[in-house]
């Protein structure tokens, strides 16, 4: 487990505060648990109408999200000094930090904000900062978050559940752009994909799945819940969709040399599955089962 502590903090003074509380330095731990960033909460999701958009909400996203102003674009919880600062002091204490942000607006603020704290400490870029969910990502975008360092953790789940409402409310342009995994890939930004919060216990349609048998189908068939796609250059290759569950997830949290990948000197962990992932038919990936679990050279399930 890799540990991960937010705050809500706004000044330096008070970020120092919370880092101080907590007693903990960054790769404090061992391979089993470990604490490895900070985080906070720049915008907010596509669920409740506050992602922040780079262009107004428009009569049909008001409408259905129950808003009133014609002019919304979303939410900022951080002006952009307050987000330079905040982001100025963790680098300067050693920490990594991953930033909830939604929309493409608010992921332009927060690469903004390295770039504007890389100008004067360049060390930033090696924090690995991430971008947590980034829905919508775009060429430029994706460029200037690989000349920053940032890597992105997403959710495919939701692009397989969501995109059909985001083609519908949103527009199919967002929709194809939506959980954009192909921008990021070509971009050569490490992207990692995984279930984010969990509710329900069904690995297939709780919300969001847990199962990375269908994160992997779904990331690279690009499919909606009702067969459809939208955005079909966003396709991951089969190896690249394997990298955003094993090498890249572990260049996320600084493991890239003990995880992610079978080589020798690399911890021991990996899973047997009851077919070639690489050649079985593409709808036959998210069937998948694991037949057994090693860690540390030990096996812990069989089925």
């Amino acid at each position: 487990m890799r540990a991960t502590f937010r705050f809500s903090a706004r000044t330096p003074e008070a970020v120092e505060k919370y880092i101080k509380n907590l007693g903990f330095k960054p790769g404090d731990g061992d391979d089993w648990v470990r604490a490895v960033m900070m985080k906070t909460t720049l915008d907010g999701g596509i669920h409740w109408g506050t992602t922040r958009l780079s262009e107004r909400y428009g009569e049909k996203r008001i409408q259905f999200y129950r808003l009133t102003d014609p002019d919304y674009c979303g939410e900022l919880y951080y002006t952009p000094e307050e987000l330079k600062m905040v982001f100025a002091t963790v680098n300067r204490l050693g920490w990594p930090m991953s930033i909830h942000v939604t929309g493409d607006a608010g992921t332009e603020a927060v690469l903004d904000a390295i770039a504007a704290v890389a100008a004067s400490d360049p060390s930033i870029k090696q924090r690995r900062f991430n971008l947590l969910h980034t829905y919508f990502p775009t060429p430029t975008i994706a460029r200037r978050a690989k000349e920053l360092g940032v890597g992105v953790d997403t959710q495919g789940y939701l692009y397989y559940r969501d995109a059909e409402a985001m083609a519908d409310i949103y527009g199919k342009p967002w929709a194809e752009r939506f959980i954009g995994l192909g921008e990021w890939a070509r971009a050569g930004v490490p992207v990692a994909v995984n279930s984010d919060h969990m509710i329900g216990f069904d690995p297939d349609h709780a919300m969001n799945s847990f199962n990375p048998a269908l994160m992997l189908w779904i990331a690279v068939a690009r499919q909606t819940d009702r067969g459809n796609v939208y955005g079909a250059h966003q396709r991951l290759s089969r190896l690249d969709a394997l990298r955003a569950v094993t090498l890249w997830a572990a260049w996320l949290s600084f493991d890239e040399d003990k995880l992610g990948s079978l080589e020798p000197g690399k911890l021991a962990d990996l899973v047997v599955i009851d077919r070639d992932y690489l050649t079985c038919a593409e709808d036959d990936i998210r069937k998948i089962k694991v037949l057994r679990t090693i860690v540390g050279g030990k096996t812990v399930f069989q089925r």
